[in-house]
């Protein structure tokens, strides 16, 4: 049995969201971030980070949502999700990394500022992190214009990435109305069956 360490309200929801698409059974351990459970030192022996999401798979240790995702369709679902030629697997990969670093980071960052960081949030810092947000998601708005995925006809493992991070700007207290086609994106993956709500 393939164990993942990460619950859905943390990166690893996007691993479930892939594992279910792929038909690929986990053991999932719900562990939240920085939570007592991965801050122990059976969890730390694991992984030293002690974030998730983990996966272990015998005795393969992964960490990272996007190479754990990457993993799991590789070995186990036949290639599905990475495209069906190098310059697509290459295409989704950019669009992963895209969505973690220029979204995702961002958000992130937003968050930990808004919410879990004492005293009153910096505005200059909020403003920056609204700033580059919304100069990302431009490029992604323009990249989905009469698409429906990101990559190719069907959906990949760039859409699941990238309708986790998008959507992930909605905690934060933002919207994606100025963003229509990210909008209709992000609806889409959350109305598929496998998608970890």
């Amino acid at each position: 049995m393939i164990t993942l360490y990460g619950s859905k309200m943390s990166r690893a929801a996007v691993v479930i969201w892939a594992a279910e698409e792929l038909g690929i059974e986990l053991d999932i351990k719900p562990y939240n971030p920085r939570s007592p459970e991965t801050q122990s030192e059976e969890y730390r022996k694991i992984n030293p980070t002690g974030k998730v999401p983990t996966l272990v798979d015998g005795d393969f240790v992964l960490t990272e949502s996007v190479a754990i995702c990457v993993y799991l369709a590789r070995k186990y679902g036949g290639g599905r999700l990475l495209g069906t030629t190098p310059e697509e697997e290459a295409d989704i990969l950019r669009w992963c990394f895209f969505g973690m670093t220029e979204i995702d980071a961002f958000a992130f960052q937003l968050l930990m500022e808004t919410k879990f960081r004492p005293g009153e949030p910096s505005e200059t810092f909020c403003n920056d992190c609204k700033g580059w947000l919304g100069s990302a998601l431009n490029v992604l708005e323009s990249a989905l214009e009469g698409k429906q995925w990101l990559v190719g006809s069907e959906m990949t493992l760039a859409d699941l990435v990238g309708i986790r991070c998008a959507g992930f700007i909605l905690y934060v207290g933002l919207t994606l109305d100025d963003w229509p086609n990210i909008a209709a994106w992000v609806k889409r993956g959350a109305g598929r069956p496998a998608y970890p709500s």
